[in-house]
C-alpha cells in the first residue's frame, strides 16, 4: 500500500524516492514489460508529474502507457491511461496505428463499458458536437450524455453538459432507465451533487430559474435572489473566459504568470483550467490545439 512503500523509500543518503522514482530505477535496471511500463504511466498520472527520466530519455505518462501497450499490455485500464494522458487533439502511434483520442477511449469502452470509460470521450466532445466513433456510428453530445448519465446519474459535470446540449428549447433526454431530464431537472441535480458548483452551473441556473422559483443546495432552500448572487459572485473571476484571455495573452509572448494558488501557469495550463471550470468551452480547445509544444501535453481535465 502507499503508505509503506513511502516509508520504506525514506532514508539512506537522506533522500526521499518517489514512485515514479522507483518505476523509472526498474524499468533501467531490465524490467522492461507492458507492466512495468503502465505502472510509470499511473504514478505520473498520480503524482501529476508531466514526465519521468529512464536512461536519460525523457517519458510523458502518454508515452509510457504508449509503450506498454506496444509491449503487450490490453487493458481497459492501459487504454484509459493513454485516454486521459494522450493530447486530446492530436493522433497519436499506437502499435504502428495514428489513434485519435476517440480511437483510444473506445478500445476502453469495449474492456470496460463503465461511465468512467465513456466519460473518456469529453474531450472529443470539447472540440465537436457530434464525432465518429471507430464501428462507424455517429454520438451526438446528447447521446453521450443520456449514456454517461445512464450509468451515473449524478455525473455534475455531464448533468451540466447536458443541460447545455438540450438548450432552451423545451427538450427532454430519456435515460436508459426510462427517467427523463428536462434543463431544469440536469442543473438543479448538478448543483445538488457537486460539492462546489461550477460557476457556469450557477450562471445557467440563473439564467433559467423563474424568480418565484427556488432550489435546494446542501440542505438550503435558496430563492432566485440567493442564486443570481451565487452567480455572480462565482462569476467574477475564476471561470473559463477569463483563463481564456490570460492564456491568448501568455500565448503571444510565449510568458508565464503567478495566479494564486495555482503557481505558476503557462498558457496550456490556463486553457486546461478553462475546460475544467467550462466544460465545452470550444475556445479553450481551439487555442489549446493551436499551442505549439515539445512532447505530449499532460492531460485537459
Amino acid at each position: 500500500d502507499n503508505a509503506r512503500f513511502d516509508k520504506a523509500l525514506k532514508g539512506g543518503a537522506g533522500k526521499t524516492l518517489s514512485r515514479v522514482d522507483c518505476v523509472a530505477k526498474m524499468l533501467e535496471r531490465g524490467g522492461s514489460s507492458g507492466a512495468a511500463w503502465h505502472a510509470l504511466g499511473v504514478a505520473l498520472l498520480e503524482d501529476e508529474s508531466l514526465n519521468a527520466t529512464v536512461n536519460g530519455e525523457v517519458v510523458s505518462a502518454a508515452e509510457a502507457f504508449t509503450r506498454a501497450l506496444n509491449e503487450g499490455s490490453d487493458g481497459a485500464a492501459t487504454w484509459a491511461g493513454l485516454a486521459r494522458t494522450m493530447h486530446p487533439g492530436r493522433k497519436l502511434h499506437v502499435r504502428r496505428s495514428a489513434m485519435t483520442v476517440v480511437d483510444v477511449a473506445w478500445k476502453a469502452i469495449r474492456r470496460d463499458p463503465s461511465a468512467a470509460s465513456w466519460r473518456l470521450l469529453e474531450p472529443a466532445f470539447d472540440r465537436a458536437d457530434v464525432v465518429t466513433l471507430p464501428n462507424g456510428e455517429e454520438l451526438w453530445e446528447k447521446e453521450w450524455c443520456t449514456k454517461v448519465l445512464s450509468l451515473d446519474g449524478a455525473d455534475p459535470r455531464t448533468l451540466l453538459r447536458l443541460a447545455r446540449a438540450l438548450g432552451d428549447g423545451g427538450q427532454m433526454a430519456m435515460l436508459e432507465d426510462g427517467r427523463t431530464l428536462t434543463v431544469r431537472d440536469c442543473l438543479h441535480d448538478c448543483i445538488a451533487n457537486d460539492e462546489e458548483p461550477l460557476a457556469a452551473a450557477w450562471s445557467m441556473l440563473d439564467a433559467t430559474m423563474a424568480t418565484n422559483e427556488s432550489v435546494e443546495y446542501k440542505g438550503e432552500t435558496l430563492t432566485y435572489a440567493d442564486v443570481r448572487k451565487r452567480a455572480r459572485s462565482a462569476g467574477q473571476y475564476d471561470v473559463g473566459s477569463n483563463w481564456v484571455e490570460l492564456g491568448e495573452a501568455l500565448a503571444a509572448r510565449g510568458g508565464t504568470r503567478v495566479v494564486g494558488s495555482l503557481g505558476t501557469v503557462d498558457a496550456a495550463r490556463c486553457f486546461r483550467r478553462a475546460l475544467q471550470l467550462d466544460p465545452g468551452n470550444r475556445a479553450a480547445a481551439k487555442a489549446y490545439d493551436a499551442l505549439l509544444v515539445d512532447g505530449a501535453m499532460p492531460p485537459t481535465v
